[in-house]
């Protein structure tokens, strides 16, 4: 007669507050964290440090520029970096005029001369060719800066960097060409404005967009399109580097800083 397999009492499954209650407090605490996380807590970081989970390191982080939203990145970037340039205007026309002028001037003397030539808009003379090129400028930083990462990532990775090292030369290779394609398209727009500043109440209070728009013919019929491209050379040699070792270092100790984690509060 076949053999009859002993009796085995299966296990009552447990209510879903005793499943609750019997899983640990730090797996508990750490998904509570990562749900703070995705909805933006304002005190995350603080849960994470309480939790020892890597504050710098989102579950939803951006990791390929085709999962972000680059058009609102450009419109907010340059609508925030447009703003800014014109909170600082007056501060750069009146630096630009004490470096041109031949005699020594305090920036209280410049101010004063300034503004007896010309009044308040001898401070906002050449911002046309400034809004003009750092919208364009900004569009350009913006986008290959985020274009070209994952390309310099990949490479990096193909001859064998990985990690920090990765991280590092390729964002330093990014803020490269980000600085070469900003510079690019605002150097024009550089030289006008700043031949623009040093002539505003010089010969009266000409408006600022006809100052322009002769300075725009003007070096036009004189030097044709290298005009605009004066000391272009010595522009891509103060910023090139700057912006490279800026991007490698955010992007190296960015990646360095993901793997750590805080100590417990």
């Amino acid at each position: 007669p076949p053999r009859r397999l002993p009796h085995r009492r299966c296990r009552p499954s447990l209510p879903p507050s005793r499943n609750n209650a019997m899983a640990t407090p730090a797996s508990d605490e750490t998904s509570e964290l990562r749900r703070s996380a995705s909805k933006g807590a304002p005190n995350r970081l603080l849960r994470r440090a309480s939790a020892g989970v890597p504050p710098f390191l989102l579950d939803d982080e951006v990791e390929d520029v085709s999962e972000l939203d680059l058009p609102k990145l450009l419109l907010f970037g340059s609508f925030f970096y447009t703003g800014l340039n014109c909170c600082t205007y007056p501060l750069a026309v009146v630096k630009t005029r004490m470096q041109a002028s031949a005699t020594q001037l305090s920036s209280i003397e410049a101010l004063g001369e300034l503004y007896r030539a010309a009044g308040l808009r001898g401070f906002y003379a050449g911002l046309g060719p400034v809004l003009a090129g750092a919208l364009p400028a900004r569009v350009g930083y913006i986008t290959a800066l985020e274009g070209t990462r994952s390309f310099w990532q990949s490479r990096a990775e193909a001859i064998g960097m990985a990690g920090t090292a990765a991280a590092a030369f390729s964002n330093g290779a990014a803020g490269f060409a980000a600085v070469l394609a900003s510079q690019t398209i605002y150097t024009p727009c550089d030289v006008v404005t700043q031949r623009v500043m040093v002539a505003s109440g010089s010969s009266g209070a000409a408006a600022a967009d006809q100052s322009a728009l002769f300075v725009v013919r003007d070096i036009w019929k004189a030097s044709g399109w290298r005009g605009f491209y004066r000391g272009f050379g010595v522009t891509l040699i103060a910023y090139l580097p700057g912006g490279s070792v800026w991007w490698a270092a955010y992007g190296g100790a960015r990646e360095a800083a993901a793997d750590q984690r805080l100590p417990a509060l």
